[in-house]
């Protein structure tokens, strides 16, 4: 379960970062209304990565709907014409 504290927690740097290891995020609120999310480093690297990732799968998902592709067997036989593969 995310952790959810007030603002003022990063004046606690100790804390948020034990808090932080656990491989949630930390919710910092001001004035009650959520204000910053604070993840371990590891975490976010991660999930960048993974975001990246999919991203990418999409995009190719995206090129085959717009048939934007070639057939393996066409590129077979133009590497064999071009490099006598």
């Amino acid at each position: 379960m995310p952790e959810i504290k007030p603002i003022t927690y990063l004046r606690n740097t100790k804390e948020l970062t034990k808090l932080c290891d656990k491989g949630e995020a930390v919710y910092l609120t001001k004035n009650g209304y959520k204000a910053l999310t604070v993840v371990n480093s590891e975490k976010y690297d991660r999930d960048m990565d993974e975001l990246v990732f999919r991203r990418k799968i999409m995009e190719g998902m995206k090129d085959i709907f717009e048939g934007n592709f070639y057939d393996a067997e066409e590129i077979l036989v133009k590497l064999d014409k071009k490099y006598g593969i």
